[in-house]
């Protein structure tokens, strides 16, 4: 449990609130990147999303993104559908829609904690 989950908030910057989601969607694109032959155009539409929390942490970016990460689950789920059973390729796809859950569920934990923080102000 957080300082921010037990009411104790502390001042923290909204940058940091989101870095955990930040770190786990950049370590998917670097993932993506790596293990397929991904499309510039998709690379370049999550790196906006990226800076755009980065730059303006709040809840325009986390929309953005949580769209983008739910279209990625929805291919991977696709792709996933379509290995043959007992492949190991299906390993791919199933990180990708653990990394996508994961960066939606840290999106939303650090909008969160944005918002109690404003809260305690």
């Amino acid at each position: 449990m957080t300082d921010i989950d037990s009411g104790n908030a502390k001042a923290i910057s909204p940058r940091v609130a989101v870095l955990p989601a930040l770190l786990v969607q950049g370590g998917q694109i670097v993932y993506v990147y790596m293990v397929s032959i991904p499309r510039i155009e998709s690379l370049i539409v999550f790196a906006i999303g990226l800076a755009w929390l980065i730059l303006l942490p709040g809840l325009g970016p986390v929309i953005y993104l949580t769209i983008c990460q739910a279209i990625n689950i929805y291919l991977a789920s696709l792709v996933a559908a379509n290995v043959p059973r007992g492949s190991l390729y299906i390993v791919v796809p199933l990180l990708s829609i653990f990394f996508s859950v994961m960066a939606i569920i840290l999106m939303i934990r650090g909008l969160r904690a944005i918002h109690k923080q404003k809260e305690v102000k």
